[in-house]
């Protein structure tokens, strides 16, 4: 059986068969671009979630130089602890500068002192927690655990959503 023309969804003639191939061909191109960017997001979550796999943070909220003091010592005394770095006020300053400005005043702020913790596998978290608390009075042991998994399955349904 023979379709009409007018049975056609393209007709052969005119404009329309050559606007039916430049729109499938630049909905072709933002599809993969698409996917692009859901592959890049997704193999960032996955670098960003073993990238801090073995990182921590000591905040000692007063700033006070012999608390500080007494928390690298622990820390460094402590076995399943790789490495041990204290943060200075001018790192401090140059990690905030992107969110305040470069112009802020970072002095200003009451800036807890942080010390970076790099740890291996035979640290027992639970009791350096403990130890910590009870030597250095205000002192907090921060793992990247909660918001580093929140960040990896927000970055990883971003990527999801663009598929």
């Amino acid at each position: 059986m023979r379709k009409r023309a007018a049975d056609r969804i393209v007709p052969r003639h005119g404009i329309a068969p050559r606007l039916t191939v430049a729109t499938t061909a630049a909905m072709t191109f933002l599809a993969t671009l698409c996917l692009a960017a859901a592959l890049a997001a997704l193999d960032m979550s996955g670098r960003w979630t073993h990238a801090l796999d073995d990182v921590a943070t000591v905040e000692i909220a007063d700033g006070d130089s012999a608390a500080t003091a007494r928390a690298l010592d622990l820390l460094r005394a402590t076995p399943g602890i790789l490495s041990v770095e204290e943060l200075s006020p001018d790192r401090q300053a140059a990690l905030l500068s992107p969110w305040l400005g470069d112009g802020f005043p970072v002095d200003a702020l009451s800036l807890p002192r942080l010390i970076a913790v790099e740890e291996g596998a035979a640290l027992d978290r639970a009791a350096l927690r403990t130890t910590l608390t009870t030597t250095v009075p205000g002192a907090r042991y921060i793992t990247p655990d909660g918001w580093r998994r929140d960040l990896a399955q927000r970055v990883a349904l971003l990527g999801w959503a663009a598929l």
